[in-house]
């Protein structure tokens, strides 16, 4: 199990950006504002590229994945990271009770090259599950 899931939801800001690997996997790049208008880039691949490249400026959006950050060399030869969100699970936030319509949503599991995941019997309701991580969920903060 990962902990590095991250949630982020805002408005995309421009047109997605949409390329292709020398292996011929899509990949499309979005940049979101977040209510405080914090600017986050999201990365995006293979299916989900392809749908998130159809997306209009001004989409209001809730990106689920993973942080990871990315190095690069500018044109003047600065060696630079960004912050990005690998995006696993892509909606659309519309309406007036903003109620969320998926764009693209796949289990990890079912991911190429994705370990197999082996079922654990655990004899836990989903009661005493929930208040074992409430310590947890304590911390976010948020």
């Amino acid at each position: 199990m990962s902990l590095n899931k991250a949630v982020i939801n805002g408005e995309l800001l421009f047109k997605p950006e949409i390329r292709h690997t020398s292996s011929n996997e899509a990949v499309t790049n979005l940049t979101i504002r977040t209510g405080e208008n914090v600017i986050i880039k999201l990365v995006c691949w293979r299916e989900l590229a392809e749908k998130a490249a159809t997306l209009e400026v001004g989409s209001l959006l809730m990106a689920v994945g993973s942080l990871m950050t990315s190095s690069y060399k500018t044109q003047a030869g600065v060696n630079k990271k960004d912050l990005e969100v690998n995006v696993n699970a892509l909606y659309s936030m519309s309406g007036e009770m903003k109620s969320l319509i998926p764009i693209y949503s796949k289990e990890e599991s079912s991911k190429p090259n994705a370990p197999k995941k082996t079922a654990i019997k655990n004899s836990k309701s989903a009661k005493d599950n929930e208040e074992d991580l409430s310590d947890v969920l304590e911390e976010i903060p948020f």
